[in-house]
């Protein structure tokens, strides 16, 4: 047995531990060294002079700092965690597209410019330049977008109001051309406009130490310069300065530590290679015992360039003084003496200095009546302003455009500068323009301004008067074969021959002028009536017709007529002029050669109509149509035999509107066709609503007759019943096998009436009969079609195959108002009818009016004959409803049974209905009432 002696070291862990220890502490500074440079990037970020975010890939914010979160207008906590979208939705829609291409294509989107409004009080817009940077993972891919944001407010602000001073500078220079007091006064101005801009720009402030390195800068001067903020701490002011002036520079920084502050000028090189000059001021100061140069630099670029401009606009000034086409004297305000004359006022005038002024300048012997001294001085006797006006110069029989002002000379008197410059080509071309502005410049008639200005006299003044003011417009007829035939110059040779006979025919207080082309309008006045204002203007009309000699050729012209009369017509003069427009249409679509009489009342009954059908096609997309059903009960016993879809229009400003108040106008019009489809869609999807709540209704509707003869019809019933082409055939199919067994059972015609009445029964099942309804034939109709009979087909044969086509869909036709119509025997000849609906005029009075009830009997036997099943309109009381259903009448309609109703009041009315037991029980006797005791 072996003793067992020391224990090796090393073989109980020793070293290992000390190794881990050291590991652990080398980690440890590791991770405490990534703290702290985390701690700087995550201080740098809060405090960037720029915007700064993190997004993922979601577009959600993952960080941000406070620059970027407040230009959001929410704190940075609010962003985290939330979208784009959430937080900036005014911009979401710009900014999306950009980010999501970033993380799809994995490339950066630079320099994106956008607008956005500022969260200030003052609710400024502002720009901003933005990067998106991709962030990759470790495997590439994309995980998120670093999102980079500047403010370039400031600079675009500034460029936009430099641009504005430039092309303001650059106008006022132009404008000083003319006078040399203006053009002093306005650079003046511009001058402190422009001081006053740059006054408040936003500046460069940077600290520097006395080496010249850059120690601290703000935003602004990242912006001016083109650098970011990294790259600007690592620069020397020696590498902004131009080469030439870099030793000096250096001079001056040594210089300034003596001094204490410093003020100087300097020339500066941006990053995109711009130089700027730069006005330099600022301290010496001790920063954490560091001395450096605390500066502001701001940008005179432009102040320079606009001070040279100024140098030159003084110096162009003085020269164009001399040269100046424009007469320019002074005269003594107190005593009139010319004391000054330029070369100009010499020429017109010759040399008066020293002479009294109006005398001078007018060969007057005393002050001129319209001297403007006094125009120039305010209140208390000092200059206040200029004074500008025209005058005729007898003594040089010219036209002058005169600019006065007063000025106080340094010997305290006042004198009048006055710039004097002809304007008589002027004044001549402006008498030429007026004359053209206000007449035709091929017939020297007057224009259609002249024309319409007076028309307004006229109605102006005789708006209260009796006598009548006729307004015509007259128009040759194919004129423009005149010109295609004979050329443009015989056209105008024709139409100033019409201008002058158009001049001879009218008597002294009437007035002629040319409307367009080959147009002309008349002013007849002093008419006692209508009769007469037509007999004046057609008179006119045959004269100016007669027989018309241009250039040795005979014409014979057509010559169409429209007139209107005021103030029967009180329409303003430009709507006069356009009503008697309106009525010369109308006469040449009548007959060349003929007149119109406008009628206001007709016309505005069409503006009307033409209103209520704008409204009507907005009523169509702005969901103001609805639809009122009105229940049908088969007399037999009661039960419901369907209901009947009757538009309604709501209209926003007149209430519930009737059919008949908007249908006609509609009438053979697109919309026709439109609310055709919109009636039979929204019945459907109603049925549909009231078959989920267990009632299985027949629902019948009416339509243009023009639509049913359109071949597409029955496609578009397929597709409104939801039917596919298969389905379609299937339904096609298994009509056709039911209508044939109908015929094969018998043709007694009280039997094939049952037959079909049961066939299109509406509900199904004994939760109908509960109700009180019929049930309803497998694969029996859904949808009933009204036609009315007064309603004309222009094509019936066409009509009767779209009709077939809609019936193998599962779809009936009932004949509408049958009795008033003029072919109902051909249309049961051509067109498949399955029910005959007898018009409520007939039935209304039928217990008291013989002739309307044989009416009523007559249709029954036509309607059994055929056989065919018949439904009575204007049942309004129990008693009719009896006598029909004695007389045979199987189904009917009206105020006695329920009237029209919203969908909503239907299924409450079918369940009331139920318990209405007299129209439950069948009747027994055999014959109806006799209503007329003395009938045999």
């Amino acid at each position: 047995m072996r003793c067992r002696g020391r224990a090796d070291p090393s073989r109980w862990g020793y070293p290992r531990h000390h190794a881990r220890k050291q590991a652990e502490q080398r980690l440890f500074e590791r991770e405490d060294a990534a703290r702290r440079q985390l701690a700087e990037i995550q201080s740098y970020y809060d405090t960037a002079p720029i915007g700064l975010a993190v997004l993922d890939t979601e577009l959600r914010y993952r960080r941000i700092n406070e620059r970027l979160a407040s230009s959001n207008g929410h704190p940075v906590a609010a962003h985290l965690g939330r979208s784009l979208r959430e937080m900036v939705p005014d911009l979401a829609a710009t900014l999306e597209p950009r980010l999501k291409q970033v993380i799809a294509t994995g490339e950066p989107l630079r320099d994106q410019e956008i607008q956005f409004p500022s969260h200030d009080p003052a609710g400024r817009t502002r720009c901003y330049l933005e990067h998106y940077l991709p962030l990759l993972g470790g495997d590439g891919e994309v995980i998120g977008i670093n999102v980079v944001v500047e403010d370039i407010s400031e600079r675009r602000a500034m460029e936009q109001q430099i641009r504005a001073f430039n092309a303001d500078l650059e106008r006022q220079v132009a404008a000083r051309t003319a006078d040399l007091q203006a053009t002093h006064d306005a650079l003046l101005e511009s001058e402190e406009k422009y001081r006053k801009l740059f006054d408040h720009a936003g500046d460069a402030i940077v600290v520097v130490d006395l080496a010249g390195n850059f120690v601290d800068i703000n935003a602004a001067a990242c912006q001016r310069y083109g650098y970011d903020r990294e790259t600007f701490l690592t620069l020397n002011v020696a590498d902004l300065d131009v080469p030439e002036e870099a030793d000096e520079i250096r001079q001056r920084l040594t210089r300034i530590e003596e001094r204490g502050e410093y003020a100087f000028e300097a020339r500066h090189r941006t990053a995109d290679g711009r130089i700027l000059t730069v006005e330099v001021k600022g301290v010496a100061l001790s920063i954490g015992g560091r001395a450096c140069l605390f500066g502001i630099w701001r940008d005179i670029t432009e102040r320079k360039r606009a001070e040279r401009a100024l140098r030159d606009a003084h110096q162009r000034v003085s020269e164009l003084l001399d040269a100046m086409a424009a007469a320019v004297y002074v005269t003594d305000m107190e005593t009139f003496e010319l004391v000054f004359m330029n070369e100009t006022a010499r020429m017109v005038w010759g040399d008066g200095a020293g002479q009294l002024c109006y005398q001078a300048l007018h060969g007057l012997e005393s002050p001129c009546t319209f001297c403007t001294n006094d125009k120039l001085l305010d209140a208390s006797g000092e200059p206040s302003g200029c004074f500008e006006w025209e005058h005729f110069n007898t003594q040089s029989q010219r036209w002058y455009g005169l600019r006065d002002r007063a000025l106080r000379w340094s010997d305290g008197r006042l004198v009048r500068v006055e710039i004097a410059t002809d304007i008589t080509g002027y004044k001549e071309a402006q008498a030429r323009i007026e004359h053209l502005a206000y007449h035709d410049s091929l017939t020297g008639l007057p224009n259609r301004l002249q024309f319409i200005e007076r028309l307004g006299e006229l109605t102006k003044a005789d708006g209260q008067a009796s006598s009548l003011v006729a307004i015509c417009y007259l128009n040759v007829d194919d004129f423009k074969a005149i010109n295609e035939r004979d050329g443009r110059a015989f056209g105008d040779a024709v139409l100033v021959e019409l201008a002058g006979r158009l001049r001879r025919a009218l008597h002294k207080a009437e007035f002629v002028a040319r409307a367009g082309s080959d147009e002309f309008a008349l002013l007849l006045t002093e008419l006692a009536n209508t009769a007469e204002a037509i007999d004046r203007a057609r008179a006119i009309q045959r004269r100016i017709a007669q027989v018309l000699w241009v250039k040795g050729q005979s014409l014979h012209l057509s010559i169409s007529l429209g007139l209107t009369l005021f103030p029967i017509d009180q329409a303003g003069p430009d709507a006069l002029l356009q009503h008697a427009h309106e009525a010369l249409f109308q006469a040449k679509r009548r007959a060349p050669g003929s007149y119109h009489l406008y009628d206001p009342i007709h016309d505005h009954q069409a503006r009307q109509q033409r209103q209520l059908y704008q409204e009507f096609a907005q009523a169509l997309t702005q969901d103001q149509l609805v639809l009122h059903y009105q229940p049908k009960i088969r007399l037999a016993d009661g039960q419901v035999h369907g209901l009947e879809a009757l538009i309604r229009w709501q209209h926003p400003h007149k209430g519930l509107l009737r059919p008949d108040q908007f249908l006609p106008i509609i009438e053979d019009s697109p919309l026709e066709f439109a609310l055709g489809e919109w009636v039979i869609k929204t019945a459907l999807m109603q049925q549909a609503f009231w078959r989920e709540q267990g009632q299985q209704l027949l629902i019948s509707v009416n339509i243009s007759p023009r639509q049913l003869q359109e071949q597409n019809f029955s496609a578009f019933l397929a597709r409104a019943l939801g039917l596919d082409a298969e389905q379609a055939g299937a339904q096609a199919g298994q009509l056709s096998a039911e209508q044939g067994g109908e015929q094969a059972g018998g043709q007694d015609g009280e039997q094939a009436g049952e037959q079909v009445g049961e066939q299109v029964g509406p509900l199904d099942g004994e939760q109908a009969g509960e109700l009180g309804s019929e049930p309803v034939a497998a694969g029996s109709a859904r949808l009933e079609i009204e036609l009315l009979e007064i309603a004309r087909l222009d094509n019936a044969v066409a009509a009767a195959v779209v009709m077939r086509d809609c019936k193998r869909l599962g779809v009936r036709f009932s004949l509408d108002d049958f009795g008033t119509g003029y072919a109902s025997l051909t249309y049961f000849h051509q067109l498949p009818i399955d029910v005959v609906k007898i018009d409520r005029r007939f039935v209304l009075n039928m217990l008291d009016n013989a002739e309307d009830r044989a009416i009523v009997e007559g249709v029954l036997l036509m309607s059994r004959t055929l056989p065919r099943p018949v439904l009575a309109e204007g049942v309004e009381s129990f008693e009719i409803g009896q006598l029909l259903q004695q007389m045979g009448c199987e189904y009917a309609q009206g105020y006695g049974i329920a009237r029209p109703m919203p969908a909503e009041q239907v299924l409450p009315w079918l369940s009331a209905w139920a318990k209405e037991r007299r129209w439950h029980q069948r009747a027994t006797d055999p014959k109806p009432p006799n209503p007329d005791p003395s009938a045999p």
